[in-house]
C-alpha cells in the first residue's frame, strides 16, 4: 500500500500502513504453510512483510492491532514462553480469508474492516 519504509518515522502516522504490513506478513506466513496452525512473534511477522528493523513505536502499534485481533478471536496468544507469540489456526475466520486470498491486498481489506473503528 505505501512506498515509505517502515523505518521512516512518518510511516506509522497512518494506521493503514501498519495494517498493510500486518496483512502482508500474515499472508506470507499462512498462505505458504502446510500445517493447520502457525505461531509467530511480532518481529517475525514484520520480517515476513519486509520490515527488518522496525522502530519501537511501530512494534507498539503492531502489538495493539494484534491484540485487537485476539479480542476478535482471530488469533490467540501463547505467553508461556519468554517472548509473546501469536497463533492462528485453521478454525480462525482470518485463516480462511488468508488461504482464499490471491494476495495480501484481500487480507488488508478484511483487516481494515475488523481493526479500524
Amino acid at each position: 500500500m505505501s512506498n515509505k519504509s517502515c523505518t521512516d518515522t512518518s510511516f506509522y502516522a497512518n494506521v493503514r500502513n501498519v495494517i498493510d504490513l500486518i496483512a502482508r506478513g500474515l499472508w506470507i506466513l499462512v498462505h505458504y504453510t502446510r500445517g493447520s496452525c502457525v505461531s509467530f512473534t511480532q518481529k517475525r511477522l514484520l520480517e515476513n512483510a519486509g520490515c527488518d528493523k522496525p522502530l519501537p513505536v511501530l512494534m507498539t502499534i503492531v502489538k495493539d492491532i494484534m491484540n485487537k485481533l485476539v479480542e476478535q478471536k482471530l488469533l490467540t496468544i501463547d505467553d508461556t514462553r519468554s517472548i509473546k507469540r501469536y497463533t492462528i489456526c485453521k478454525d480462525s475466520p482470518l485463516w480462511n480469508v488468508i488461504k482464499r486470498a490471491e494476495g495480501p491486498e484481500e487480507v488488508f481489506e478484511y483487516l481494515s474492516k475488523v481493526v479500524e473503528p
